[in-house]
């Protein structure tokens, strides 16, 4: 259990958990034009090794809600050679030697079947999830693919960390490009959400979240945000959909996006976004 949220103790968190890398799996990321320096967990690890996908998306985050810290790994839609079948069985038995227990196969909303493989470890909960893995159509040899989602459930005690704290302790999540009066802007702040990845490293985004305690203040937070964005030379190119986008008419790139969740009028989270590279 995390009783602080120092950049030490969470050092420490993340040697507990064995967040890191291997040569593997950096050769892996670093082949499929991922960056090769992202760190995850040893199960996490295997697994995309062992798949040897041909393509995949990935993002790397940290949620934070009442409960604590979830760390998160994605794939939103990896590509392998083999069945199906062949697939899930490599991944069950993979799974189960790293000493996960499948859960029963849950059918979704959306016509998919999704495979949930549980672990305690340090007394903390790990959860894998496969979902959606079908063969792909018109492909001579058999090819398939789905979604992977690994996380790692810490409870919290005491203050929340800063994004400076955490990004202290996982400097991988940091984004180079940010402007650095963005970057002081949101350093002291608590965060409801970081994430950082994409489809492969020219594409990736950096998404921070932040939760207010009313509507006003996260109206405030998008207020200050945006007014440091046109101070930058940034216009509001279009709002689609409740999204706010901006870009500097002379650059292409970076963009930023600016979203206010207005789904529960008494803790609405302010969400920005920033795609470096177009």
């Amino acid at each position: 259990m995390v009783t602080g949220n120092t950049p030490q103790k969470l050092e420490m968190l993340r040697q507990q958990c064995a967040i890191s890398s291997d040569p593997e799996f950096a050769d892996l990321l670093g082949r499929n034009k991922h960056n090769p320096h992202i760190v995850a967990p040893p199960a996490w690890r295997s697994l995309l090794v062992n798949l040897a996908p041909f393509r995949f998306d990935h993002t790397f985050g940290i949620v934070r809600n009442r409960e604590g810290l979830k760390f998160f790994w994605f794939c939103g839609e990896f590509g392998t050679r083999g069945t199906p079948q062949e697939v899930l069985a490599a991944i069950q038995k993979l799974l189960r030697q790293k000493g996960f227990t499948a859960r029963p196969v849950r059918h979704t909303e959306y016509g998919t079947d999704e495979y949930a493989f549980r672990k305690q470890e340090n007394g903390l909960e790990h959860l894998l999830i496969v979902e959606g893995v079908e063969r792909f159509v018109g492909s001579r040899e058999p090819h398939c693919g789905g979604s992977l989602r690994y996380e790692i459930s810490i409870p919290s005690a005491g203050t929340p960390p800063t994004v400076e704290e955490i990004l202290a302790a996982f400097p991988e999540l940091r984004c180079p490009e940010l402007p650095q009066n963005l970057a002081d802007f949101f350093k002291n702040r608590a965060f409801s959400l970081i994430s950082y990845g994409g489809t492969w490293t020219r594409y990736y985004s950096w998404q921070l979240d932040i939760g207010g305690d009313s509507a006003s203040n996260t109206a405030d937070l998008f207020k200050q945000v945006e007014t440091i964005i046109l101070g930058s030379g940034f216009s509001l190119e279009k709002t689609d959909r409740g999204v706010s986008v901006y870009q500097n008419p002379d650059l292409h790139e970076p963009i930023f996006y600016l979203r206010l969740d207005k789904n529960n009028a008494e803790n609405t989270v302010f969400s920005f976004r920033i795609q470096p590279h177009t």
